[in-house]
């Protein structure tokens, strides 16, 4: 999953308000580290300001199922039929619950039906179609 990734749409539980909603994003630097982890570098825009994080994703026994945040959430990284797409999504250990979802792909072209892939795991996830958004690209 090494290097760079741009996420093209994402999806929120609906529970997420509006002013929580990032307006741009920027390509995801991912790193592989030693033992199958990972480290993902997160540049977004929210609220006129630029925000980047770094998020460790410890493996688990579970192909493509991460931990992150201390254990706190779960990783998950689906790969799609469409070439090189996949979706990133994370939901909280505790409770389950389904957090925020990504479409991302090694290139930032257009694919509609890399979408149509996404809308299909949106709905088999029980979420709203209503509740995906397509941030700017920077």
């Amino acid at each position: 999953y090494s290097g760079i990734w741009y996420p093209k749409a994402m999806v929120h539980n609906g529970s997420v308000p509006s002013h929580k909603i990032p307006s741009k994003v920027f390509p995801v630097m991912v790193t592989a580290l030693e033992g199958g982890d990972l480290e993902a570098m997160v540049t977004f825009w929210k609220e006129g300001q630029c925000h980047e994080f770094k998020a460790v994703m410890k493996k688990t026994d579970e192909p493509g199922k991460y931990t992150t945040f201390h254990g706190e959430r779960f990783v998950y990284i689906i790969e799609l039929p469409v070439k090189d797409h996949y979706v990133f999504y994370c939901k909280d250990r505790r409770h389950g619950k389904f957090g925020m979802g990504k479409l991302i792909a090694r290139s930032a072209k257009e694919n509609p039906e890399a979408m149509e892939e996404f809308k299909k795991f949106v709905k088999r996830q029980g979420l709203r179609e209503e509740n995906i958004f397509v941030p700017e690209l920077n």
